[in-house]
């Protein structure tokens, strides 16, 4: 199998019932005639990803005639997942979809896992992902979708507000408890209406990754 092929297969995102093996039995088969077959994919990335995601998709088409993958984008991941469970409701899944987190959707029965589409094949190097990204897509050892485009949330400081409130700008915080501490002291009183004047922490719900990443770290 070429390696462009054997991506689309057993690397591309989380894959829907048997679109390119497994044991499960599916609701929704590929497409087959003598034509090849073609598989249904859903994505949810918008703008400039998701014109990458098309043409991922254009190059597999045409570096082969067997299968041919027909993308169609469902919205963010929100509105993706939503359809998704619609669709295992209705029983009209997709062969394969790109959402985030797939591993959510193990329960329901319609994923095949990545687990038993990657077990048979010896040229499969799981040592080559990073650890954390196949964490990020197991659950209880079992893997169920593929890393794709795994988002890493970083945190900025500002070097001149830890100046100002008597923190060493050249040695940030390195774990919880430091974090917590320079947060508090960061955070000047309140003014008049009662808020404070500066938060040492920015963890409203626009960046909500930040204390994510935090339980996540912290077990």
């Amino acid at each position: 199998m070429s390696n462009i092929r054997r991506f689309f297969c057993a690397v591309f995102l989380a894959a829907i019932l048997t679109s390119c093996g497994g044991g499960a039995q599916p609701s929704t088969s590929p497409a087959d005639s003598s034509e090849g077959i073609t598989l249904d994919f859903w994505y949810a990335l918008g703008g400039d990803s998701g014109k990458v995601v098309e043409e991922l998709v254009d190059q597999f088409n045409q570096s082969q005639s067997g299968i041919t993958v027909v993308p169609t984008y469902q919205g963010d991941y929100t509105a993706a997942m939503a359809k998704i469970y619609s669709a295992i409701t209705s029983d009209s899944t997709p062969n394969v979809i790109q959402v985030g987190g797939a591993p959510l959707l193990g329960s329901s029965g319609a994923l095949v896992p990545m687990s038993d589409l990657i077990a048979n094949d010896d040229s499969f190097a799981a040592d080559q992902i990073h650890p954390a990204f196949l964490e990020y897509n197991s659950v209880q050892g079992v893997l169920w979708s593929m890393p794709f485009n795994n988002s890493v949330p970083v945190l900025y400081y500002n070097k001149d507000l830890f100046t100002a409130a008597g923190l060493d700008p050249e040695d940030p915080p390195a774990n919880l408890d430091e974090l917590l501490a320079a947060a508090r002291q960061l955070t000047l009183a309140p003014d008049q209406s009662g808020v404070p004047a500066q938060w040492g922490l920015n963890a409203r719900d626009d960046s909500h990754w930040y204390l994510s990443t935090l339980f996540l770290e912290n077990g």
